[in-house]
């Protein structure tokens, strides 16, 4: 029985150490592969974090790309988006943002179904 265990407890160990040696190894070339491609260790811009601000980059509110506004307003709906940089489209124009884009869906959705409602989607 203590054979068993020993075998046991020395797999078990193996495997740990190839979970390990897999992960570092992961990372090496993820991390080498970024520095060739991108000529830095992370991919994308660098971004200063400030925690007590409430937008990273300037200009506030981003307008919407494809709202539409009812001339009826109880036909008016208004849809709130939170969220980060992907929310935002920080790097892209605002009209690819996925307010801009959730807008023009539904937008285009409710002119397909003769429907009246209208959409604003404010990020």
């Amino acid at each position: 029985m203590r054979a068993f265990f020993r075998i046991i407890f020395t797999l078990l160990k193996w495997l740990v150490l190839a979970a390990l040696f897999v992960e570092i190894l992961s990372f090496a070339v993820i991390t080498a592969s970024n520095y060739l491609i991108y000529g830095n260790l992370r991919e994308g811009p660098k971004a200063v974090y400030d925690p007590y601000a409430l937008y990273l980059q300037g200009g506030g509110l981003w307008p919407t790309a494809h709202v539409e506004v009812s001339r009826i307003p109880k036909n008016n709906r208004t849809l709130w988006f939170f969220g980060g940089s992907t929310m935002r489209a920080s790097s892209a124009p605002y009209a690819a943002s996925i307010p801009s884009l959730v807008a023009k869906r539904l937008n285009d959705r409710e002119k397909t179904l003769s429907g009246s409602l209208r959409f604003n989607c404010v990020n």
